[in-house]
């Protein structure tokens, strides 16, 4: 698929098959730690429009320079960390998640757990 070829390096493992198979689905992407920078999101966002995205950065808020999320995101825009409690919250009752990206120094494991 030629959308792959746009989709940020955490994504190139995905096969075709698997992404095919996501695209037409309703799903929650999962982005962890953006530091304002919202490449992956995009990139979610046009390969997966049946998805949800939300992403979690607590080290956002109040940050000089940043006038906050894209309009499109920031209703699922979260300004804070993500831990193991996060996966109780209401956004995660929409569809099965499909894609987890995660950048946060250190919380992966932490987070991760309950999802494995």
């Amino acid at each position: 698929m030629e959308v792959l070829l746009e989709l940020p390096r955490a994504l190139e493992q995905l096969s075709d098959l698997e992404a095919e198979e996501v695209a037409d689905q309703k799903c929650v992407i999962v982005s962890v730690g953006s530091n304002g920078d919202f490449s992956f999101e995009e990139a979610m966002r046009s390969a997966f429009p049946a998805c949800t995205v939300h992403t979690f950065d607590g080290t956002m808020k109040g940050r000089p320079g940043f006038a906050g999320p894209p309009a499109w995101l920031a209703p699922s825009f979260h300004y804070e960390n993500f831990g193991p409690e996060s996966y109780k919250l209401p956004a995660f009752a929409g569809g099965e998640t499909a894609v987890r990206k995660m950048d946060c120094e250190g919380c992966e494991n932490t987070a991760l757990l309950p999802a494995v």
